[in-house]
């Protein structure tokens, strides 16, 4: 049990630090394709992300206006 409790460890580890890596890499390729600095990319995309929720709750409520 002790042994399968720290495998379980070393691969949820491993899964992070390889999804950090991934967004890394991504965050690096996005930001040069358009010229942008990371932080800026991730503005525009924390940005896009609030638009789209203000769209999906008006569609839910009906509210949009006419």
């Amino acid at each position: 049990m002790h042994q399968q409790m720290e495998t379980t460890i070393k691969t949820e580890e491993q899964k992070k630090e390889y999804n950090q890596i991934l967004d890394n890499y991504n965050d690096e390729y996005w930001a040069k394709k358009y010229g942008v600095t990371a932080e800026e990319l991730k503005q525009a995309a924390n940005n896009i992300s609030i638009t789209a929720k203000i769209i999906a709750a008006n569609i839910k409520n009906n509210t949009f206006a006419v």
